[in-house]
């Protein structure tokens, strides 16, 4: 079967082709949160079993996000791990209206 839209014209085995590649992105989205998810979960029990606390400091390329041991933190893990419901933010912001710098878990 052809399919015929404006000047493309594409065949039944290219859209099967297509639709296996966007399947396929979608997997390796799934993957990529998996391995965020996997490293939240250990910088949680970081932060429970040592006392860490997460710090960010907001700078000109983005947001920098580091452990208090010094481990360095992803944005995306340092993203899932302020929405664990037992990680809460410490003191205020720099500013109004922007997020806090210093999060703990709370016990």
């Amino acid at each position: 079967m052809i399919l015929a839209v404006g000047r493309l014209r594409v065949s039944h085995n290219t859209a099967e082709m297509a639709g296996r590649v966007a399947s396929g992105g979608f997997e390796l989205r799934g993957a990529r949160l998996d391995r965020y998810r996997r490293s939240a979960d250990r910088v949680i029990v970081i932060m429970r079993k040592d006392g860490a606390s997460l710090h960010c400091s907001h700078e000109p390329k983005g947001d920098r996000w580091w452990l208090s041991n010094g481990s360095g933190v992803s944005s995306e893990t340092a993203e899932l791990v302020i929405l664990n419901a037992d990680i809460v933010l410490v003191g205020d912001a720099l500013f109004r209206n922007t997020p806090g710098q210093t999060f703990r878990v709370v016990k």
